[in-house]
Order: C-alpha cells, then structure tokens, then sequence
C-alpha cells in the first residue's frame, strides 16, 4: 500500500477500513499480526494507531468479531508463563498485570517487566529473532526476551535493561552472534533492581 499515514486524520471507521484492506492483500480472515500490517501497508501507521486505541488489538478484533492469530495468541501467553514461573522459582514474589497494561509482570511490588517471545525468523542473509517493543519510550525496567526453538520451546532467556534499549521499537537478536548475548541468564540484573528498591 505504502501509505505512511502522515498528517492524516484517523478515525474507527478509517482503522477499520485500513485493516480490512490489509486482510484482503493477505487473503486471510482473522485479525493480522501488527508485522503483517507493516508488510502490506508500507509503515507502521496502521499498526501503531491500533495499539494506541482503546483495547488495542485484542478490543479491535473482538469489535470486528475477528480471530487472532492462534500462533500469535499462544506465544505470547506461553512466554509469559515461562517468565512467572522461571521468576518464582527464583523467589521472586510475581504479580502478573492485566492485558491492556503498559507492561506485563511486577516483581517484588517494584520491578516492571515486559516479557517479549520470538520464534527464529530465517532469511537468506542471516537468521534472527525479532521482538516487537511497539513503544517508542520503554515503559518497564527489565525486557525478558524468549527465543523459541523449532518444537516451539524457550531456548534462551535475555535480561535486558530497558535503558539500554530506551527509544528501541523493535529488537533483532542473530542466531549467531549478537550485542545481546551478553543480556543471556542475567537474572541478578532484577535481583539488583529489587534490592535498590528495598533499600530506599
């Protein structure tokens, strides 16, 4: 399409009929993924006015009675439940918050965390992970990325500071080698943060 979305006014309605149209160059009839709204409509316009709506993508494709995309749905649902359960088995106290918050886990009443599951993308000049952040300014402290295996399982946890990432809107980790590595298994960046907070 390769509208970028500049200076217009968006409306439901204009939402609505932009998805729609994303739908059919797909040729599907459930919700698109906000990475296939920024394939077929040529920027991220589209996809960011959905996540600054009321609801976000959930409330849009429940208005519109449309499907998520199963694989969609279960990733994230299935990281964030690796991340609970890696943080308590820790003993970390976990409260996990609801859909439409602006992160997704506190941890000891003080430490926000936004977990984050990618499967590998392959490609002909390099295979990668890529994380969705969508915000332009973090809003949590720690980002627990997963990186999921061919059968669908965690293969490796990143604890990344939000700082390091703070204007980041997206994330690319390579198969091989990557700044990132160095984030793997960090779990006393969290226990840092905890103790800081305790202390004050």
């Amino acid at each position: 399409m390769g509208y970028n979305g500049k200076g217009r006014k968006w409306n439901d309605e204009i939402v609505k009929d932009e998805l729609m149209k994303v739908m059919t160059a797909l040729g599907i009839s459930r919700m698109p993924t906000s990475n296939e709204c920024n394939l077929v409509y040529g920027s991220k316009a589209l996809s960011q006015r959905i996540t600054k709506r009321k609801g976000g993508w959930w409330g849009l494709a429940k208005e519109m009675n449309l499907d998520i995309k199963p694989s969609q749905t279960l990733t994230g649902k299935k990281g964030e439940e690796y991340a609970v359960r890696a943080l308590q088995s820790r003993g970390f106290h976990v409260e996990r918050m609801s859909q439409n918050f602006p992160y997704d886990i506190l941890v000891d009443k003080s430490v926000k965390i936004d977990v984050k599951t990618s499967a590998l993308y392959k490609q002909s000049h390099g295979n990668f992970y890529a994380f969705n952040l969508e915000k332009k300014s973090a809003t949590c402290d720690i980002y627990i990325l997963l990186t999921l295996d061919d059968d669908k399982e965690v293969d490796r946890v990143y604890i990344v500071p939000s700082v390091k990432v703070i204007h980041n809107t997206q994330i690319s980790i390579g198969e091989i080698s990557s700044v990132y590595h160095q984030y793997i298994d960090k779990w006393d960046y969290i226990v840092s943060l905890s103790d800081y907070w305790k202390r004050i």
